[in-house]
Order: C-alpha cells, then structure tokens, then sequence
C-alpha cells in the first residue's frame, strides 16, 4: 500500500452516491464507529448517502445521533456495514438494498488528507454493538419526519446531488479566442453566472493557450428542489 494514500472503491461513487470532498456527515460516521475508509461495505455506504440525503431534501441536518436511531453497526466478512436497529421497528427506506456482487474489484488511491478520519483496520471478528441513542443525541420531531417519510435507494444525478451539496458543480467552457482570456471576460463570465437564481462561484481557473480554457466550481447557495419519490 502506497504511504499517505487511502483506498477508494470505485462503487462508491457508482452506488453509493459519495463524491468528493467527502461529506461532513460521511467522516463523523466514521469518526463515531472508528472505521477506516477503505474498509466500509459499499453497502453500508449506500444506507449513509441515502440517509443524508433523506435528511437534506427535508431540510434536516444529518447526525450521527439521529442515524443511530435506525442502523446499529455490525461487521460482514472483514466488512464494516450497517444494519437495521433489531430493537426498533422504524426505517427511513422502503425496499432494503439487494447485495451487490464484486463492489470490491476496482479501486483507485487518494490522498489520505482527503479522509479527515483516519482508523486502522477493525481486525477482531465482530464489533460491540452501539446502543440506542439517548433522547437528548437527536431531535424527536427529526425523526418522526424520516419515519413517516420513507425512500427507495437509488442512484441520483450530478445535479441533484449538487443541489443538496453532496458534489460540486465543474462546467469547463471551450472557445477560440485568438489571444489571452482578458479579466474583464472572466469578470463578465462571473456575473453571468452568478445571475442564476441560487448559485454562486466558488472557484474559477484558466488554462491560457490558443483555445482557452475557463473551468469554473458551482455550488449552491440555497436548496430550493422538490423531489417526488417513486
């Protein structure tokens, strides 16, 4: 294994919904079970991404207390996973998640600063199991919405996922412009971007040769998205 570098699974992205930069919601996951990155199931993967986004298109901000409520921590041949709480019949999904075969088969490194958490790999054969959350780690009125609220997983588009702040946004626009990309065009690019209702710049480079290159970062200020689940 290459020093300073974490193994990502390519499924992860593909199934599960991640990106990155890595949520926040993502790494206090694995903070609070102290779980290595490259040891997370796909699976267990899934059911965080679905959880958080749940949690945003209901404007509610996703906890480590209120994921508690629904999955226990549990282990699946040397696999770090999740599974519904044994001792509570609420679930925020309406169809449990099938098994996904060879999800393991493809994987890339990163840098390891691109995972704030950082564990060694759980050896022992099983894990202590958490307990149900004290009423004061999540918020009743949360969970009642999540309960009541049921969705399937699935696999969502860059957009939305960008919407919700999960990913961000990169448009790159190409064009001839016979000299240097002047800063009064990018100026003027920013404001013409800037127009559309709930987003703004966040990063904005240029690649100066013959055809220049204006690759720009969107993201969103506000979440103004209705989703209707099937």
């Amino acid at each position: 294994m290459p020093t300073r570098k974490i193994g990502v699974y390519i499924r992860f992205f593909e199934f599960a919904n991640f990106r990155l930069p890595l949520s926040t919601f993502l790494v206090n996951v694995l903070r609070h079970y102290r779980i290595n990155l490259s040891q997370l199931s796909v699976i267990a993967a899934a059911k965080v991404s679905h959880f958080e986004i749940l949690c945003r298109v209901h404007g509610i901000e996703p906890t480590v207390g209120l994921f508690r409520c629904f999955y226990v921590n549990s282990k699946n041949k040397g696999w770090m996973s999740f599974s519904k709480r044994p001792d509570s019949d609420a679930v925020c999904y309406t169809k449990p998640l099938d098994s996904l075969k060879r999800w393991n088969d493809h994987f890339f490194w990163v840098n390891s600063f691109a995972c704030p958490a950082s564990f060694l790999w759980h050896t022992d054969k099983n894990v202590s199991r958490d307990p149900f959350p004290k009423s004061a780690e999540f918020s009743a009125d949360d969970y009642a919405v999540l309960v009541a609220h049921p969705a399937p997983f699935q696999k969502f588009p860059e957009p939305f996922l960008c919407l919700i702040g999960m990913s961000q946004y990169i448009l790159e626009i190409r064009y001839w412009t016979r000299g240097k990309l002047t800063p009064l065009y990018i100026e003027k690019f920013k404001q013409i971007i800037q127009l559309h209702k709930g987003f703004k710049i966040h990063e904005i480079n240029e690649t100066r040769s013959s055809i220049e290159c204006l690759r720009v970062v969107i993201v969103p200020t506000r979440l103004e998205w209705k989703i209707k689940w099937n």
